[in-house]
This record gives structure tokens, C-alpha cells and sequence, in this order.
């Protein structure tokens, strides 16, 4: 599952659940990435199953626009 919104939201539900789960020393210091959408000003983060967020979409799969096709 994910969470789509800006990104600013993106980054804040980033870090509460990086410090709800005590990350942010060592190797791992954020709970996921946030990334951008190939062509609009959207941005997503993997939702993690513990820790909701009522200020962002939950979609079940990054739809295929996500990813723009490479060319070989």
C-alpha cells in the first residue's frame, strides 16, 4: 500500500514513522522513500502497516503512469 500527497506530507509522515520507530542513527535512518512522479507534482511514500495518516491518499498500487516505460 501507499500514501500519495505533496510532498511535504510525504516527508513528515517519513519521519514520524522513522522516530515512532526509533530510526534515524546507524544504516537505515528513514522508514522509506519518498518519490515523485514521473510528469506531475505528486509525490508517494510506501505506507508502513502500523502507522496511519489521515492527511494523505491511500492507494493499493502505484498505477503503471507512475513509471514512464524505458526506452531501450
Amino acid at each position: 500500500m501507499w500514501y500519495t500527497g505533496t510532498k511535504a506530507k510525504c516527508i513528515a509522515y517519513n519521519s514520524m514513522v522513522s522516530n515512532e520507530m526509533g530510526l534515524g542513527t546507524g544504516l537505515t535512518q528513514s522508514w522509506a522513500k519518498v518519490i515523485k512522479h514521473h510528469s506531475k507534482s505528486v509525490f508517494a511514500i510506501a505506507k508502513h502497516p502500523d502507522y496511519d495518516q489521515d492527511d494523505l491518499t491511500l492507494i493499493d498500487e502505484l498505477p503503471s503512469d507512475w513509471f514512464p516505460d524505458e526506452q531501450l
